[in-house]
């Protein structure tokens, strides 16, 4: 028996080790790499805000008071304002890198264009979600709150994913709010 775990201590230890995991610290930012991932991150927080007011306001589109519902779309209204008057400072920010890599320049388009659709997608959410947040228009906001906010959440997820894909190509990783770097990237 002890010749045997001798001969298997032996054997183990000759193998080479490939289960073994390395950590690779993340690589650092140029400045204004760094720069541009924090206008992203802080447009991106303003743009959560809006879709979980959305949600709520769809969640609970059945079953809440007039006055809850009137309020919920104020919420929403509130954050689309504040999402607008981000978006020129992020719009120069984030679309700032312009290098010449084709792939890039493809992936900066359709974040241009991200950015147009988003645009006014937030400017129709401030004027129909102000309109209807009134008591007199709650009928209005329980008819057709649902799809609109469906609707503004979708354009979110667009920007989002046209944004990730852009500051991917320029060498910029954005990890899921709450997430720390993956100490096993490489």
């Amino acid at each position: 028996m002890k010749l045997l775990l001798t001969l298997a201590a032996l054997t183990l230890s000759a193998a080479p080790l490939s289960a073994q995991a390395s950590v690779v610290m993340p690589r650092r930012l140029a400045p204004e790499q760094e720069a541009v991932k924090r206008e992203y991150l802080r447009f991106r927080d303003t743009l959560n805000l809006v879709e979980a007011a959305s949600a709520r306001l769809v969640r609970d589109m059945g079953r809440t008071s007039d006055a809850a519902m009137s309020a919920r779309a104020r919420t929403v209204q509130a954050g689309c304002v504040a999402s607008l008057a981000m978006y020129d400072s992020a719009l120069v920010r984030i679309t700032a890198l312009n290098p010449d890599n084709p792939k890039t320049q493809r992936d900066r388009k359709h974040l241009l264009e991200a950015f147009s659709e988003l645009n006014q997608s937030l400017k129709e959410c401030d004027e129909s979600f102000g309109r209807m947040a009134k008591p007199e228009n709650i009928e209005e906001l329980r008819g057709y709150g649902m799809s609109r906010g469906t609707r503004l959440r979708a354009g979110i997820h667009r920007f989002n994913g046209a944004a990730r894909g852009y500051l991917t190509s320029v060498g910029i990783e954005v990890r899921p709010i709450g997430a720390g770097a993956n100490p096993l990237a490489g």
